[in-house]
């Protein structure tokens, strides 16, 4: 188990006492944290609501620390020791938007409003959308709660607070600012002005309030427009950048970068033309002076840092591979050359966004500092002057989209190689392959003999204890590799055995899709361990950073993460935007599934992109089929492989469902796994007799707002369809060999509810000989509905090597819970009254209500804080199911749905058996003499 923050959106570092110095860290996932500085550990944490959990603000200043969320209507004060809610006020805001308020800062004019907070030990003054709320600091309570004025005209975009006074600062679109001046104390309004400003027309104006003065960019002339805001000037003061002594134009991605908190009042900040170039200026009484200019062939970044009241701005320039750091004294305006460093860069981890600097007095009483980088990755990680680690935090882990489950390599490596070289060989001469056999044989009876030495260690103690650095296969296939590809575009590979990082790469092109709204990246799995020498492969699918319309395709070994080819190693970009894929059963001459992409054009792409895998496909085309879905415009379309007049291979419409959206809206679409086992082709009933199950692999379930279809993906056509009565979604669902279990809400009796849907041929099959998809063999359908006491995040079901073992469906709970419920619980069949062919055949009879028993939560008190997915794998035991579950933490654990009935405990007694065994075989002998000598004295007689 292992907890994460997410990626930072707020960060301080809090210096209230020497002793007690840490990092304040408020994430897009909706957390708030402390870490230590010295170690970069999680101090605490607090994870704010799964459905209005967006921080709009985070505030620190002194020893105050405040939040505001849920689009601006819940403030909070945190207690910076414990994490502690010291107090909460809800304000009901009647405008509320469903979409996240941006924070006021940079460019104006946001369609959605922004949201601002300025504090001090006194007051809280926030800026939501077009209301201005003031809070107590210490107590809470609201002192003031004001709309603002003409609210349907104008669009706010700044609070700034000064003395007593409080400014608020808007703009109407092409016309005009308005600057509004409320009583800090009491929240009266005494002043409102309007200062016309028809430079704003762009939409693209960056502004920032400098020691009371507002500051603006002019993208259309090339200037900076000013006004103070305490003064009644109704006009602002232009400044060309030429006045400045700046050559370059502005452009429309120009904007201006605060460096210090308002409360410092210092009168340095940036104008940022492009990330290559960059002005550090100073507002000098509302005179604009340019202090220094910084460019770069690559992208710089600027920061600042206070040491003893005094101000200082460091650059981070960026180089081929490696960062060097300037410094710069405000105050006298000197070089700092004694602070300069130059560093080596880490690839993984991405160009840094954001940095922070914390400057301080050594012993010898000369200054140093530590750096905290936030890095393209969303990872973070402080630095020393000389450019050293002392901590990294990968916190890309906290934002996983997809996750798979791998196999490792076997052990011995030098065996397997002697075997393929035998193999491999074969046209030598036969004492050539004589000879090789027996040395491989004398090899292996080394390995052997090595062995024993072990065996008296393996026998005798704790096999958790021993320790092996080595990343292979353990004797039961329990350790394994975890695959992770995050939102940043990071790939990860996670040791099973110990959760730590075995291996880490960052794609900077690679970009999730956005699936109606959801980022999605796709992760196949073409080949695995399986297949000596050849090296496992997987592949890594989504849009490209730089291009929308194209499509990123990285193909890796899931051991290394290094690419597959040496010349790939940032990806392939392909020229189309892929629609659709999937993996195939087939396979090249070098043991590679199949890929199938679709382009807009219907034209289907192959990986691996060679001769043998597209003779494959082409030999297979009649019995090849896909689908896609628009849940937009409620359609299904199903597609067969063909090829045209070029010989290309194309996918051709043959089938097309349509939904009527005006009524209905597909809300979840749910496939079978490729290579799903299913043990028994039926379920043998208490008479004996056996009710075939309806095993279709082409099966799709389709989930709408008020019917949930199951179809076939070669056909289309819908082979059963249910009607759930005053029931609402979301429809969270699983789809295993012949049944479907779904949950969602009952509008009628306002309780959640889970159904269960069984598919059978019947008692006899249609065909005992093949399986088609073009035949409906569904004969008999089983339906029931049960009670569940909670919302559920998401579903799976357990797998294991050949699915003997019976199933358990794994739930994933708001409060951080995962529920394993047997499915036994779940069966469609259950009666209301048990006879004896029920008993018979191990039916339990029907309660309305679905337990929850406590003993099967699989994580116990470790709580998994923004659950996302359950991610399942078979392991070398029949009876082991292996779980890795991912949201803000991360959570891996083995579960046993049927009881370990294939390994002795773990507390098993050796030293018991032994003697037991020893005293039944010592017993034996001396029985099997008493009973020779016995004999021979009766023949003698």
């Amino acid at each position: 188990h292992q907890n994460y923050v997410g990626k930072a959106k707020f960060i301080y570092f809090d210096q209230s006492s020497h002793s007690s110095r840490r990092l304040i860290i408020g994430s897009h996932s909706g957390a708030i944290a402390t870490l230590n500085a010295r170690t970069g550990a999680i101090v605490w944490r607090q994870v704010l609501e799964r459905q209005d959990g967006y921080i709009n603000v985070l505030q620190h200043r002194n020893k105050i620390l405040l939040s505001v969320s849920s689009q601006g209507s819940l403030f909070r004060r945190w207690d910076l020791n414990s994490g502690n809610i010291l107090w909460e006020s809800s304000v009901p805001l009647q405008h509320a938007s469903s979409l996240p308020l941006q924070s006021c800062i940079g460019t104006i004019g946001w369609d959605n409003g922004c949201i601002d907070s300025v504090s001090d030990d006194e007051i809280v003054a926030t800026l939501v959308k077009d209301i201005l709320v003031i809070h107590s600091a210490s107590s809470g309570t609201i002192i003031k709660q004001a709309s603002l004025p003409h609210s349907d005209k104008f669009k706010y975009f700044a609070i700034y607070e000064k003395k007593d006074e409080i400014y608020v600062i808007g703009a109407e679109n092409r016309q005009r600012l308005i600057i509004l001046s409320y009583q800090r104390k009491t929240g009266n309004k005494f002043g409102e002005r309007y200062i016309q400003s028809h430079w704003i027309s762009s939409m693209q104006t960056s502004c920032l309030i400098n020691d009371g003065t507002l500051i603006c960019t002019d993208t259309s002339s090339g200037s900076l427009q000013t006004i103070s805001l305490s003064s009644k000037s109704e006009a602002f003061q232009s400044y060309s950048l030429l006045s400045l002594g700046i050559t370059e134009r502005m452009t429309e991605k120009s904007y201006l970068k605060a460096l210090f908190d308002t409360e410092l009042q210092r009168q340095e900040y940036v104008i940022v033309l492009s990330p290559k170039h960059q002005i550090l200026a100073k507002n000098e009484r509302n005179n604009q002076i340019a202090v220094k200019e910084y460019k770069s062939q690559n992208s710089l970044l600027l920061s600042s840092a206070i040491l003893s009241n005094k101000g200082y701005i460091f650059s981070t320039e960026n180089l081929e591979s490696k960062q060097k750091i300037n410094w710069l004294d405000l105050d006298d305006g000197k070089q700092l050359t004694e602070l300069e460093t130059t560093f080596d860069v880490d690839e993984d981890r991405g160009l840094p966004e954001h940095a922070i600097a914390i400057m301080f007095v050594k012993k010898d009483k000369t200054v140093s500092y530590r750096v905290l980088y936030m890095y393209e990755d969303h990872s973070i990680a402080l630095l020393q002057q000389s450019g050293k680690s002392l901590w990294s935090r990968d916190e890309a882990l906290a934002e996983i989209l997809v996750a798979e489950i791998v196999d490792l390599a076997l052990p011995v490596s030098g065996r397997l190689q002697s075997l393929y070289d035998e193999i491999s060989l074969a046209k030598d001469g036969i004492l050539s392959l004589f000879f090789r056999r027996i040395s491989a044989q004398l090899s292996q009876l080394q390995v052997l003999i090595a062995s024993f030495k072990d065996f008296p260690y393996n026998l005798w103690s704790d096999n958790t204890n021993k320790k092996d650095d080595k990343m292979v296969r353990d004797q039961f296939n329990l350790r394994k590799m975890i695959v992770a590809v995050t939102l940043s575009g990071k790939l990860f590979g996670i040791d099973t055995a110990t959760g730590n990082i075995v291996w880490k790469y960052y794609l900077h092109n690679l970009a999730p899709i956005n699936e109606y709204g959801t980022p999605r990246i796709l992760l196949f799995e073409q080949r695995n361990t399986a297949h000596y020498p050849l090296s496992p492969r997987c592949t890594v699918l989504g849009n490209a950073k730089n291009d929308a319309q194209k499509s990123l395709i990285y193909t890796f070994n899931p051991l290394t993460g290094k690419a597959s080819n040496e010349n790939e190693t940032e990806g392939v970009l392909t020229d189309y935007k892929i629609k659709q894929v999937m993996i195939l059963t087939l396979t090249d001459n070098h043991f590679s599934k199949i890929l199938l992409m679709v382009d807009p054009n219907d034209q289907i792409h192959i990986s691996p992109s060679t001769p043998e895998a597209e003779g494959a496909v082409i030999d297979n085309l009649d019995s090849l089929y896909l689908y896609t879905i628009d849940k937009i415009g409620g359609r299904l379309n199903g597609y067969a492989l063909s090829t045209d007049a070029a010989d290309r291979i194309i996918a051709k419409n043959i089938w097309t469902t349509r939904i009527p959206v005006q009524n209905q809206a597909i809300s979840l679409v749910f496939t079978k796994l490729s290579n799903e086992p299913v043990h028994s082709q039926g379920r043998v009933l208490g008479n004996r007799s056996v009710l075939y199950k309806y095993a279709n692999p082409n099966l799709l379930a389709v989930a709408t707002e008020s019917k949930d279809k199951d179809k076939h993906g070669v056909t289309g056509a819908i082979v059963f369809q249910t009607y759930q009565k005053n029931a609402r979604g979301p429809v969270k669902l699983v789809l295993c060999e012949h049944w479907i279990v779904f949950h969602y809400w009952s509008t009628k009796y306002r309780r959640y509810e889970m159904s269960v849907i069984e598919l059978f041929e019947g008692q006899k099959k249609t065909n005992e000989s093949i399986f088609s998809s073009f035949i409906t063999q569904l004969n008999s359908v089983s339906m029931q509905s049960y009670v569940f006491p909670f919302d559920v995040i998401t579903m799976t079901v357990t797998r294991t090597e050949k699915a003997i073992t019976h199933k358990d469906i794994l739930i994933g709970l708001p409060n951080g819970q995962i529920l394993s419920l047997p499915k036994v619980l779940l069966d469609p069949r259950r009666p209301f009254v048990l006879n004896a062919n029920d008993r018979e055949e191990g039916l339990i009879q029907y309660v309305p209500e679905l337990p929850f028993p406590t003993v099967n939560i699989i994580n116990y008190n470790r709580t998994i804080d923004g659950l996302k997915k359950i991610v399942t794998a078979p392991a070398g035991l029949e009876s082991t199911s292996l779980v890795f579950a991912y949201g803000l933490d991360l959570f891996y654990t083995r579960v046993n749905p049927s009881k370990m009935f294939d390994v002795l405990k773990e507390d098993f007694d050796y030293t018991f058996i032994t003697i037991v065994l020893s005293a039944m075989i010592l017993v034996s002998v001396i029985t099997a003499q008493l009973s020779s000598s016995s004999n021979l004295k009766k023949l003698w007689k």
